[in-house]
């Protein structure tokens, strides 16, 4: 996040430091990547009515968010998608992000609010008014969190519950929160605990992975599947905690939120989709290119959540691929590669991604190198080693995803998890 001339010494002049401001407003970007923020203004206040967050509508689609502060420090800016309005639901959650950090600063004189829980109470009213659930939403979500840094057996844990709207439950799952057999008892995938509204155990149910999962585009980690399936089929909402350590809210069988490393993030597919669409420069039928694209997504959704990197390049022709490539024997059909790597190449090229299983796409896409097709959807190439750019981008990743970008659009997946865009040699946007 950027600050507007002159607001860091305004910031310096009133109670609060420039440092914990910088802090708490980039937690609100990092939570909405999707979204464009213009650098932050601060001004002085000489009254000070109701201190506060809001957020406010313009008429250009652009929305302003504003957080005063009881000292009389308000800070402001704008935010708006590439393109397009920004959703109903992300100006509602941008409202709770606000009135979050008018409450995480706060008063100088008061205990600091914990940064590591930025956005929770956010992510609980979200759920709260999706669901209909009464209950204390926020508890459970902390105590989903508190087993990130658990084990059982020398093993990190995974688990799984079922928000629903169903009042017919037992026992407060609350009152088990330090049983070390609950904490076992679901991984999330196999197995989920459904609560009622009021966070009472009221089923323990089996979890399947949809039939055909693999190729459908579920806007969805292939992991979450199960339980997406399931908390949308009771009309609730599903929290998961994979054994990487990342927490996830999936509503309506899509994945909504995530938190990792202590930052919570939404997850708007449609307007990510969007902007990859804007952004493609290439030729080819627009309906195959955006099937391209949306499978691409969906395996780097994959890649993410299994925390295995990964580089996809998608060429506007299959004319680039040499150019590109440090041997030519990385391309599929190549005469210099092994008879191992020719029978796969053979099964490879009988379909376009769009028709591979996402389970064999994340795979090969896991291997060091790059995933390659052309605007089609014919694999190029994989585990390939691509000609890197001279650029201000430090790993060996993101200097070819620089080169590769400059023939087609690259999403790179980090091994932390993090997803990157690039397009014209310039990465346009990381979620």
């Amino acid at each position: 996040m950027k600050f507007a001339p002159h607001s860091k010494g305004r910031i310096s002049a009133s109670a609060q430091t420039p440092e914990q401001v910088s802090l708490v407003l980039s937690r609100i970007e990092t939570c909405l990547p999707h979204l464009n923020f213009e650098p932050w203004r601060a001004t002085i206040l000489e009254l000070v009515d109701v201190p506060g967050g809001g957020v406010l509508w313009k008429p250009n689609a652009r929305v302003e968010v504003s957080i005063t502060l009881e000292d009389g420090l308000k800070l402001s800016t704008f935010c708006k998608r590439t393109k397009g309005k920004i959703d109903k639901d992300d100006y509602e959650f941008l409202l709770n992000l606000a009135a979050e950090a008018a409450a995480s600063l706060g008063s100088p004189q008061e205990i600091p609010f914990p940064l590591i829980e930025f956005g929770s109470y956010a992510v609980a009213e979200r759920i709260k008014s999706l669901s209909g659930i009464d209950g204390d939403v926020y508890s459970t979500i902390m105590f989903m969190r508190s087993l990130v840094h658990e084990t059982y057996e020398n093993q990190r844990l995974s688990y799984g519950l079922i928000l629903s709207n169903r009042i017919d439950g037992t026992f407060p799952l609350s009152e088990s929160f330090e049983n070390k057999r609950l904490k076992r008892l679901t991984d999330g995938f196999a197995t989920a605990i459904v609560l009622d509204q009021w966070q009472r155990i009221v089923d323990f149910v089996h979890l399947d992975v949809p039939e055909r999962e693999a190729l459908l585009l579920t806007r969805r980690p292939w992991w979450c599947s199960p339980i997406a399936t399931k908390s949308d089929a009771i009309s609730g909402v599903g929290l998961a905690l994979i054994r990487s350590g990342d927490l996830v809210v999936i509503n309506r069988g899509q994945l909504l939120f995530s938190q990792r490393a202590g930052r919570w993030q939404v997850w708007n597919h449609r307007a990510i989709l969007a902007t990859l669409r804007d952004s493609w420069h290439g030729s080819g039928p627009r309906n195959n290119v955006n099937e391209i694209l949306v499978c691409l997504y969906h395996v780097a959704l994959d890649l993410s959540f299994r925390r295995s990197g990964g580089l996809l390049v998608i060429l506007h022709s299959e004319k680039s691929l040499n150019a590109l490539l440090m041997s030519r024997a990385d391309g599929l059909g190549s005469g210099r590669r092994g008879s191992g790597e020719q029978a796969i190449d053979k099964i490879l090229r009988k379909k376009t991604v769009r028709y591979i299983d996402r389970r064999i796409l994340a795979d090969i896409a896991s291997l060091d190198g790059a995933l390659i097709v052309d605007n089609t959807g014919k694999v190029l190439a994989y585990g390939a080693m691509t000609k890197p750019a001279s650029s201000i981008y430090q790993g060996a990743r993101a200097k070819a995803a620089v080169a590769a970008s400059r023939k087609g659009l690259v999403i790179k997946i980090s091994s932390d998890g993090n997803i990157s865009f690039f397009a014209k040699g310039e990465n346009f946007m990381n979620i």
